[in-house]
């Protein structure tokens, strides 16, 4: 028995060896060509830009804004990615002589970018201020601390040349304390395409 397994085992090594070495004259398979199959494609460029707009606003809690709503916005982006550090405010929201509410925080954009237009849309953390003396009855007892919002916004961007756009955007902030946003136009200057 021991000597049918030798036997086995040296059948199977000769059978191995004679196919991995070819034969004299026999033609050869080439060799795949996997040059490129790693090369890693290009990262999209980075672009930056800056955002100014002007529009009219809305408050929650029966809100009575006098003052346009104002935003401000320095952008990142990468590919259709986008880190964006927002700012916006309204001023005398709720009626004449009262206080403003405005907020600033980091969002997290999405784009399609088609040449000379683009559609963004992101989401975020704010810290929203402005809710919070509502209720109080003497103004010295706001704190003024304010809360956490979670700011969202669309926009949609026409950009003739590389370096300018315009376009018409819109955001919302909900918090505990309560909602605002504003629709308005934007215009942009910095590398966006």
């Amino acid at each position: 028995m021991r000597v049918r397994v030798q036997r086995a085992l040296m059948t199977a090594v000769a059978v191995l060896l004679a196919a991995s070495i070819p034969a004299q004259g026999a033609a050869q398979a080439p060799e795949p060509d996997v040059s490129g199959i790693f090369d890693e494609e290009p990262s999209p460029p980075l672009r930056f830009w800056a955002t100014y707009g002007v529009g009219t606003g809305f408050v929650s809690d029966g809100g009575d804004p006098q003052d346009a709503a104002h935003l401000a916005r320095l952008t990142i982006e990468r590919g259709a990615n986008s880190l964006i550090v927002h700012f916006a405010r309204i001023g005398q929201a709720f009626g004449p002589a009262s206080d403003e509410v405005h907020e600033f925080g980091a969002l997290y954009g999405r784009a399609l970018n088609r040449g000379f237009f683009k559609v963004q849309g992101a989401i975020g953390l704010a810290r929203l201020a402005g809710f919070e003396c509502l209720d109080v009855e003497d103004p010295d007892d706001c704190d003024g601390t304010g809360t956490f919002g979670f700011p969202a916004s669309l926009e949609f961007t026409l950009r003739p040349v590389p370096f300018l756009g315009v376009g018409a955007h819109a955001f919302v902030t909900v918090s505990p304390d309560g909602a605002w946003g504003g629709v308005g136009l934007v215009g942009h200057i910095g590398l966006l395409r």
